[in-house]
This record gives C-alpha cells, sequence and structure tokens, in this order.
C-alpha cells in the first residue's frame, strides 16, 4: 500500500510542476518538417472532432438496420466485391475501366516529410483554400528546433507552405503557429477554386455606410467560439433523449424572419435597437441626476 501511495505522489508532484498541455495519447501521422538542411521531428494528431449527429437506416416496419447491396445496372444482377473495379465515365456511357494494380504505380511516395517549399506572408492565403487542419507536435528529440521554427514564424509573420503525404494521398498544406503550437492545414490546389463572376457592387450612399460602420462597431468584440452553440445539434440530441424515455414533445416553432424593405431604415432599426437598452439603464452608479429643465 505504501509503494502505491509514493507512485501516485510522485505523478501528483510531476503533474503540478509541469504547465505544459499534455500530448495527446494517439498519432495520426509520425514524420519531420524539412527545409534546407533543417529537420524537424514531428507528430501529427487531430485538432478538430466533428460533432455531427449521424444516422442509421431503419426498416420502418421492425426496426431493423437497412443495408445497401451492389448491384449491376445492365443485368440487375447484385455484384460482389471482388468483381468491382474502378471506371472513369469520359462521356454519357463511355467508361474506361482502370484496374487496381494499375493506379498502385501513381501512388506518391511515403517520405514522411512536411517538406517546406515557401514561406509566405499568412494574408496571402485566402481561407477558401484550406480543407482540414492538424496539431504537430513535437517529435522525441526536437523541442528545441520546433520551438525554435514556431518563434521564427510568429516574428516573421509568414507561414510556411509544404507538400506531405498522408494515407497514400499527397497534399498541399500551410504549416503555421498557432496559439497552442504548430498547426497543419491542407490545402485545395489552385485549379479546384472555383473563379466565378463577382458579386455585384452597386453604389451606396456615404450614409448608409456610416450607418452600416456604426452598427459594425456596436457588434464588434472579441472573439469567443464559446458563445457560439449548434443549437439544431443539441434539439435533435434532445429529441433522441426524450423518445428514448418515451417523452415525445412539440418540434420549437421557428421565429418568423421580418423582411428587409429598405437598406437604410433596416440600418436604423438596427442602431436603434441597441441603442435601446442602454437609454433604459439610466445614468451609471454613482453619476449625478441632471435637473430637469424649467420653462418660462
Amino acid at each position: 500500500m505504501a509503494r502505491r501511495s509514493t507512485t501516485r505522489s510522485r505523478a501528483t508532484r510531476a503533474s503540478a510542476n509541469d504547465d505544459t498541455e499534455p500530448r495527446p495519447s494517439r498519432s495520426i501521422w509520425t514524420g519531420s518538417i524539412s527545409f534546407g538542411l533543417v529537420t524537424i521531428p514531428v507528430e501529427l494528431h487531430a485538432a478538430v472532432s466533428e460533432k455531427e449527429v449521424h444516422f442509421h437506416l431503419v426498416h420502418d416496419a421492425d426496426g431493423g438496420r437497412v443495408h445497401q447491396k451492389l448491384f449491376c445496372e445492365k443485368d440487375g444482377k447484385e455484384v460482389t466485391r471482388e468483381h468491382v473495379i474502378k471506371g472513369y465515365e469520359l462521356s454519357k456511357g463511355r467508361i474506361v475501366e482502370v484496374e487496381p494494380e494499375e493506379l498502385k504505380k501513381f501512388l506518391p511516395e511515403a517520405t514522411g516529410r512536411i517538406d517546406i517549399s515557401d514561406f509566405v506572408k499568412l494574408d496571402e492565403i485566402d481561407p477558401i483554400y484550406y480543407t482540414h487542419t492538424y496539431s504537430v507536435w513535437p517529435g522525441k528529440g526536437g523541442d528545441k528546433a520546433y520551438a525554435l521554427l514556431k518563434k521564427a514564424m510568429e516574428k516573421s509573420a509568414r507561414v510556411a507552405v509544404a507538400q506531405v503525404v498522408i494515407r497514400n494521398k499527397q497534399s498541399l498544406c500551410a504549416l503555421r503557429p498557432g496559439s497552442r503550437g504548430l498547426l497543419l492545414a491542407l490545402m485545395h490546389h489552385s485549379d479546384e477554386i472555383l473563379s466565378g463572376k463577382a458579386a455585384p457592387e452597386p453604389k451606396t450612399s456615404d450614409a448608409e455606410l456610416k450607418m452600416a460602420e456604426q452598427l459594425i462597431d456596436a457588434l464588434a468584440g472579441p472573439f469567443r467560439p464559446e458563445k457560439y452553440k449548434d443549437e439544431y445539434r443539441a434539439q435533435v440530441l434532445a429529441l433522441i433523449e426524450k423518445k428514448a424515455k418515451g417523452k415525445l414533445g412539440e418540434a420549437p416553432a421557428e421565429k418568423p424572419r421580418g423582411e428587409i424593405v429598405d437598406l437604410a431604415e433596416a440600418l436604423r432599426a438596427s442602431l436603434a435597437k441597441r441603442a435601446g437598452p442602454a437609454k433604459r439603464a439610466g445614468p451609471a452608479k454613482g453619476a449625478t441626476p441632471r435637473p430637469a429643465r424649467r420653462n418660462g
């Protein structure tokens, strides 16, 4: 018993003396950051956990799970997995078949490196390019070089553009400093970004612009992500919990939306709504009330 107590005590002291965030338990990818002659061992960990509600398909008659089967559109017969290959449709009804062995020789080499090619200003990358983000942790023996690279990028206000192979797929990525360490954001290639027409910009008056700026200033504040909730997910999970307990309530009524008739009038109404609570609050604590004006 004494030995077990000593072990617990040591663990407690180590936790109290270590003010760093505990390392995630399992890495998704291990390798190194490479640029010039510099190599920094790193690990990739999940930075995001999607909270979407997933449903199974079930039979309404008995609640059994519904499974999908593969069938051929020509003969209508079921096809097993071993008889399924890939086909690329060149045009309607014209398919080019490709064998798995033919594709294997094009798989990118798993170098285990995040190969940096450029350092660019962060605001030069349009956020539309980003797809998925990973947390980057230093690998064994890489703590100092990792910290040095993070500080250098913060000071220069630049991010690294690189290539990485994850799960047999080569991806363009951006390595940038975050609040809790380096982040690796996978990116779209330029030919994946749609080049549509720019949104129309009709003329606006100076008065309308000023009111819009005032409304923005009234709503301005620091970004607090915990303030924003996924109300749809919360309502769906609450519904599921009620149904599991045999209690089914009515769905919440949809809030009516006002029709915007005039932009200037809508801006004035928004500003008045923001100013309303402040006027009703009365004079600040400790302030001397203004005497009433006498007539005559």
